[in-house]
């Protein structure tokens, strides 16, 4: 007998992926095969090793233009929330740092220049830290005063790129 709970479940998920526009589709495609490779690099490379991969300088210009009509801004805000999307319904529960990694390396890659912040949440027990994306100093995802109670840690890329 046929588990309904599950099948409507699958049901739903499948009609959301309906809904999502072709680049939005390919979007998700990429981070949910991107997240896992991210997993697999860290634990084999490194953080800083993998940090230079994702941010070194695009010796290219945009290889896929971006979907016409759409902003850079909302492109990649919009990116940011399928990254989110993917990490929660992918292969395995991402965490921000591996979402940051993500999609800084995909904005990247089409040319944006996004950047990987790292901040820590001051005095907090316990220790508390997150990472995130900006492009042209704006947090991509979530609500910008989300970020603002975390600390930028920006004096360590100096001395790591």
């Amino acid at each position: 007998m046929p588990n309904w709970r599950v099948l409507n479940k699958f049901e739903l998920r499948l009609s959301q992926v309906r809904n999502l526009t072709k680049w939005e589709r390919q979007a998700f495609v990429h981070m949910a095969w991107i997240l896992p490779t991210v997993w697999v690099l860290l634990r084999t490379l490194g953080f800083k090793k993998m940090l230079g991969m994702v941010e070194k300088e695009a010796k290219f210009s945009l290889r896929k233009p971006l979907p016409e009509g759409v902003a850079q801004e909302d492109y990649a805000q919009r990116c940011a929330q399928i990254t989110e999307i993917a990490a929660r319904h992918g292969l395995y529960q991402a965490n921000c740092l591996h979402q940051s990694l993500a999609l800084c390396g995909f904005l990247r890659y089409l040319g944006l220049q996004a950047r990987l912040k790292i901040g820590v949440l001051p005095g907090s027990e316990p220790f508390q830290a997150h990472a995130w994306v900006e492009l042209d100093d704006t947090p991509l995802g979530r609500s910008v005063v989300e970020y603002h109670a975390f600390s930028k840690l920006d004096a360590w890329r100096a001395s790591w790129i």
